[in-house]
């Protein structure tokens, strides 16, 4: 069983699209179907591996209230009933292995609950937690991130082991772009922990403002979000996720990537979901470096890399005057991800992990 999150205003776009779902299992096909964080959603494969499994969405009051009229449970308002819900899904699939990717919601105060425990916990985390979680009840946090598989270990969990995402191969057999109209792209989050981000982002549009080059910025802003530019605010194309934001990438020579600031200082770890969606789709792959990328893909080979601003600009200007160059990269890459990647690869090394 996997508990998985999306985002509110994705959400309300999916069902919108989807106003015929009258059941639970409609509503998550939808959700599968849209690709949404589809990197990080195992089921499927895990399903073709021979495992019977049951996807939920607990931030999702839609196809939460639409699971309690299936099993003919009363709905009430209120967060409480809203764990209650989590706590009636688990007792009633049981399942041998829970794995939640939003442990920051689904603590030991949910977990405790529980009448039957499964036999394996396990937790996703990259990112930022409060210090005052709980995750005595997770037997394993998976993280791509050090600083997060400390942070888990001092919030309670019994062990952590080192995991990443994949990427959904069979997208580019139906969805992948036959022509470009994005010369540079960007999709993600304006935050204030993306201080570097944010500054390159702008720093590019303003010097690429009166030139021939199509910049397209697919932004979020969250409420921790410092004070907008309005050159930003100008050409914000907003926010697009799942299947319309892999669309999006794959019709885009360049993609960008930049790091997230924590705690302790820029945090340049490899590989993040923008690095797997970008050379997934046949992007061009334009990050900042990172100590550990070369473990992944090879730099000038089947992705590229900047230093600094100035390298950024410069190697932006370079592969968009130098369409053979540039192809040639991005195709690398599309291969090395799809070859090596995959949401069944990913779904082997995930029961890997469960076996040991």
């Amino acid at each position: 069983m996997q508990l998985t999150t999306a985002h509110p205003d994705y959400l309300k776009l999916l069902h919108k699209k989807n106003r015929n779902a009258v059941t639970h299992k409609q509503c998550i096909d939808n959700f599968l179907r849209d690709y949404y964080w589809a990197g990080h959603i195992l089921t499927p494969e895990l399903e073709k591996l021979g495992h019977e499994t049951f996807l939920a969405i607990p931030v999702d009051n839609h196809s939460q209230a639409v699971w309690c009229r299936d099993v003919g449970i009363e709905t009430r308002p209120g967060p409480s009933f809203a764990l209650e819900v989590i706590v009636y899904q688990i007792s009633l699939f049981q399942p041998d292995v829970l794995y939640v990717t939003i442990p920051q919601i689904i603590d030991d105060r949910v977990l405790t609950l529980l009448p039957k425990r499964p036999r394996l916990v396990i937790g996703w985390n990259a990112s930022l937690t409060a210090h005052d979680k709980s995750w005595t009840e997770y037997d394993i946090m998976l993280s791509s991130h050090p600083f997060c598989m400390d942070s888990s270990i001092k919030l309670g969990a019994k062990r952590c082991e080192y995991f990443y995402p994949g990427f959904p191969e069979e997208f580019n057999d139906n969805y992948n772009s036959k022509s470009y109209y994005n010369d540079v792209a960007f999709s993600g989050y304006w935050t204030g922990t993306h201080v570097y981000r944010n500054n390159i982002l702008r720093n590019l549009l303003l010097d690429f403002k009166h030139t021939k080059y199509n910049l397209a910025y697919y932004l979020s802003f969250m409420p921790d979000a410092p004070e907008y530019p309005p050159e930003i605010l100008e050409i914000n194309r907003g926010s697009i996720w799942g299947k319309a934001m892999f669309r999006a990438l794959s019709a885009s020579k360049i993609v960008l990537n930049a790091y997230t600031d924590l705690d302790n200082g820029p945090q340049n770890i490899s590989p993040n979901m923008r690095q797997m969606e970008t050379t997934g789709s046949g992007a061009l792959l334009l990050t900042q470096a990172s100590p550990n990328l070369a473990a992944f893909f090879e730099p000038g080979k089947e992705v590229e890399t900047f230093a600094d601003y100035n390298e950024l600009k410069e190697k932006t200007l370079f592969y968009l005057n130098h369409e053979k160059e540039r192809q040639d990269i991005a195709q690398a890459g599309q291969r090395a991800c799809i070859t090596r990647y995959n949401l069944r690869l990913r779904a082997e090394a995930f029961m890997n992990c469960v076996h040991r």
